[in-house]
């Protein structure tokens, strides 16, 4: 990770201007193809668990309701580097990149997408 080969391209989104310059990430498989339009770009980090009231961003892996969607979103918001003037509503595909951030202990580099139609 740290020599830059693994989902570097990420730490880039800090620059607003990188964000306006790529705002659309293709994520192909095998069985397709998929254009996803970023939404937000944040700093974070894996938190301890004696820490308390904090966003844990990679809790949320299988939204149960609608409830839970939005607390992810909102939460998002208020931690993005800069406003993208996009968002998600329930029922969007969402993706969350994650890379290693050094700028803190255990920091993280995140980057949340929703899948275009």
């Amino acid at each position: 990770m740290k020599n830059s080969q693994m989902f570097a391209d990420l730490w880039k989104y800090k620059d607003k201007k990188f964000y306006e310059q790529h705002p659309i990430i293709k994520i192909a498989t095998e069985e397709n193809e998929a254009d996803y339009e970023i939404i937000f770009a944040f700093k974070s980090k894996i938190f301890y668990q004696d820490e308390k009231n904090v966003f844990r961003f990679y809790s949320y892996f299988d939204f149960k309701n609608e409830k839970q969607y939005n607390e992810y979103i909102n939460n998002c918001k208020k931690i993005q580097l800069y406003d993208t003037g996009k968002t998600a509503t329930y029922g969007d595909q969402l993706i969350t990149l994650v890379t290693c951030e050094y700028s803190q202990e255990n920091g993280r580099m995140v980057v949340v997408a929703k899948k275009m139609q």
